[in-house]
């Protein structure tokens, strides 16, 4: 079950616990990570969205930016059904 015990010897509670919280930190760190890049993101192509309504945009210009935002939302979609799936897990109080 998981890594191998340290020194050769069965972990204790404890350490299986600090192992469980940083790997938790971890993907945590990871998932904060992907949403601030993706604000960022986001803000970028709606101030590129207000420019094609002014007209400030060629029409490939504007393709492209539909498409975009298309594959931004698609991203949303997969984020929302994996934390879809997470709160599931954690309602019936199993863990991965």
């Amino acid at each position: 079950m998981g890594r191998p015990p340290i020194g050769g010897r069965a972990m204790t509670a404890t350490e299986r616990q600090r192992r469980h919280r940083q790997r938790f930190r971890a993907e945590f760190a990871q998932e904060r990570a992907g949403l601030v890049r993706s604000h960022r993101q986001e803000t970028e192509l709606l101030r590129e969205a207000e420019r094609a309504e002014h007209g400030d945009l060629s029409s490939e210009q504007r393709i492209a930016l539909a498409d975009r935002l298309a594959d931004m939302v698609m991203d949303y979609l997969r984020r929302a059904q994996a934390l879809s799936k997470r709160a599931m897990r954690v309602r019936a109080g199993r863990g991965r």
